[in-house]
């Protein structure tokens, strides 16, 4: 008679917000059909739930705890003590989960322990999975955890229960389809083709390859199962550092990379790591420095593991992603020194060991309680410039102002062939460059309208704003979709006949090469939604270029506030350019103050605007000059960003098909040509003005 194998799920929650998590999602997901129903068939299972001991009472009458104990038997074991120090996270849930089987003593060696914290959700069929792998004899089972927006997805998680059961059985295509779309900047900061921004501490390594598939390199990789091999009577290293060193010395890790296999996607509030947001990229000695302080022999053994996160069939480019980021990520490691740090007697370890034990001992002694810490909330981001208000000037002024006109373009250039004295020439340039490059000669261009500086406003074949793109023109906001679009038309050069004729031959407007998206700060934010409206417009093989504005300058700050709170949240490879250098940020404010000073009537200031004009030129002219052999820009002084994605295979991303023609195509009284005669002048301006 075979005996079936004894199996203890192990637990951890502390604080109302992550019990509630484990009870009204974490468990109800466990109890899908092909997780512990699935697990209970082969296995004799346990489950300890360590938690405050003050919610035990409350726990046992939830319905979630009585639909769990139709499976097996269920104990709480208490973990206040370790809860004693708010800056030791890392030893608390180190000791928490200790705490989880620490009871059994030798019988843990014929012992599956299994792991999840409070915020992981498992996808149906990830247990099963499990169990026929410890029925393959696997003792040490890894398995990456994919970081979500706890906001957006809590919520869709708990709405997709069982209405009658509670229970979530989510399938592992639809979970990982959640998780694509949701991922935290966690993960958008960690993905190597996809630089505009970074965090601080880099321990994870992605590739996108489509809107459908992400790989995936992580150090480390989550423990969610281990039968040990050897007695753990004490911890003597946080979790992640050296568990498999502890327990499994001698065992060779099995890693279930394939989310069709194994999927748990780990809730995570927005605000999380959002002080660690850093613009552009770090060096790969950078990262390799800091990874020093959390790596360790242990943790690098599960490095070299390819991960996969899809919700379609495996794309054809997944070989050669998979090629790039094993490359990049190994030209990284080899920066690391080849000793490591031992998970033993690590330095942030030994920093709060013994600070951490006196507390609980001092806890212990008087039954004190941990105090929570409040929640901090984001600073709003914005400001808008207030408009002055426009002065009628009299024929002589009005006059002069002609003639400063000329003499401005003239100097200045007009946007977006700025000339090089301008502040905002570098701003343009990466867009007029890809421009020339690709030969792209049909442009559309979608510019937001609210903006105060749309640079590419009147640039391309056909201008659009986002309302007219995504249908929005009611004044009140909804939008009326059957409303006439109000198309802005680029300037007038080929006559009417042609042009009406050349929309009579595409009844279906042709596809454009390129489209150049001239985007607000709101705008930004729902950057998604026009993608999927733009791709069908764009010709495979074309690109989408979005055009951004730092409106505060040279300072970072709001853009870091952007990509925190949304700004660029997108799904497709794409290529980030960064314009700007703290000499650039100068010259822009003092072009901005030399503009106000200009407006006015008064000569004494009149005077000083032009004296902060050629400040502003000359500095803007050294700027450049430097910021053209600069190998990368500074991310702390941006001007601009300019993201470039190219348009992939229709397969490739979402659902929806071509409508039969753009809004306003219809009424477009300009031939495609002009497209060409127009990108043809503002690129050979630029190439006038370098020269």
């Amino acid at each position: 008679m075979t005996t079936r194998p004894r199996v203890r799920l192990i637990s951890i929650a502390w604080g109302e917000r992550y019990i509630a998590d484990l009870f009204n999602i974490a468990l109800p997901a466990v109890l899908a059909p092909d997780n512990l129903p699935a697990l209970v068939e082969r296995c004799d299972c346990e489950f300890v739930i360590t938690t405050e001991a003050a919610w035990f009472e409350r726990l046992r009458a939830h319905p979630m705890y009585l639909r769990l104990a139709q499976y097996c038997g269920i104990e709480f074991r208490p973990i206040d003590e370790f809860l004693t120090r708010q800056d030791a996270y890392g030893m608390a849930l180190t000791y928490a989960l200790f705490r989880g089987f620490e009871d059994l003593g030798p019988a843990m060696l014929d012992t599956y322990l299994v792991f999840f914290n409070a915020d992981f959700i498992m996808a149906d069929g990830s247990l099963r999975s499990l169990a026929e792998k410890m029925a393959a004899g696997e003792r040490a089972i890894l398995a990456p955890s994919y970081c979500v927006i706890a906001e957006e997805v809590a919520p869709k998680l708990e709405a997709m229960r069982h209405p009658e059961t509670g229970v979530l059985a989510l399938p592992t295509r639809e979970m990982a389809a959640l998780a694509l779309k949701h991922r935290h900047n966690t993960i958008r900061g960690k993905t190597v083709n996809q630089r505009l921004f970074s965090l601080e501490w880099i321990d994870q390594f992605y590739w996108a390859i489509d809107e459908n598939t992400l790989l995936g390199r992580q150090v480390p990789i989550a423990l969610v199962c281990m039968r040990p091999t050897r007695v753990v009577t004490e911890m003597r290293t946080y979790w992640d550092y050296g568990i498999l060193a502890e327990a499994c010395p001698e065992v060779e890790p099995f890693v279930l990379g394939d989310s069709d296999d194994f999927l748990m996607i780990e809730l995570r509030r927005a605000a999380t790591a959002r002080e660690q947001i850093l613009l552009g990229w770090p060096t790969r000695q950078a990262i390799a420095q800091n990874m020093l302080g959390f790596v360790t022999s242990d943790t690098i053994r599960v490095a070299g593991h390819m991960l996969v996160l899809h919700s379609e069939e495996l794309p054809p480019g997944l070989a050669d992603g998979a090629r790039q980021l094993h490359a990049y990520v190994e030209s990284v490691l080899r920066e690391l020194p080849q000793q490591l740090p031992s998970h033993l007697n690590h330095p942030n370890w030994v920093y709060h060991y013994a600070r951490f034990h006196e507390a609980r001992q001092r806890y212990l002694t008087r039954s004190s309680k941990p105090s929570s810490a409040a929640d901090l909330s984001a600073s709003p981001y914005g400001g808008s410039p207030v408009a002055q208000p426009a002065q009628k000037p009299a024929r002589l002024r009005r006059a002069m102002r002609r003639a400063a006109g000329r003499l401005y373009r003239f100097v200045y250039g007009t946007a977006p062939a700025f000339r090089p004295l301008h502040p905002r020439w570098a701003d343009t340039q990466a867009i007029l460059r890809r421009l020339a490059s690709d030969g792209a000669t049909r442009v559309l261009t979608v510019f937001s309208a609210e903006l105060p500086e749309a640079h590419f406003r009147r640039f391309g074949t056909l201008q659009l704003t986002v309302g007219d793109l995504l249908n929005e023109h009611s004044s009140g906001g909804g939008g009326d979709q059957h409303a006439p679009p109000q198309v802005r038309k680029a300037p007038t050069g080929v006559a009417e006949d042609r042009a009406s004729s050349e929309v009579a031959r595409h009844p279906f407007w042709p596809e454009f090469d390129c489209c150049i998206c001239d985007l607000s700060t709101s705008d930004v934010l729902r950057l998604r939604t026009l993608f999927q409206h733009l791709m069908h417009y764009i010709r495979e093989g074309g690109m989408i270029l979005v055009f951004h504005l730092n409106p505060a300058g040279g300072s970072a700050a709001p853009l870091r506030e952007l990509i925190a709170t949304g700004g660029f949240a997108f799904d497709a490879p794409y290529e980030v350019h960064f314009t700007g250098s703290a000499e650039s940020a100068r010259a822009l404010a003092a072009f901005s103050s030399a503009v106000t000073f200009l407006k006015s009537r008064r000569p004494l200031r009149v005077a000083w605007g032009l004296m902060r004009m050629t400040e502003a030129a000359v500095a803007a002219s050294r700027a450049h000059r430097r910021s053209a052999t600069a190998a990368e820009l500074d991310p702390r002084h941006v001007t601009s960003i300019v993201i470039d994605i190219p348009v992939p295979r229709r397969s490739s991303f979402g659902a929806g098909c071509r409508p039969e023609t753009l809004p306003g195509a219809a009424d477009l009284s300009l031939a495609t040509s002009l497209g060409a005669t127009e990108i043809g002048a503002a690129t050979s301006a630029r190439a006038g003005s370098t020269a």
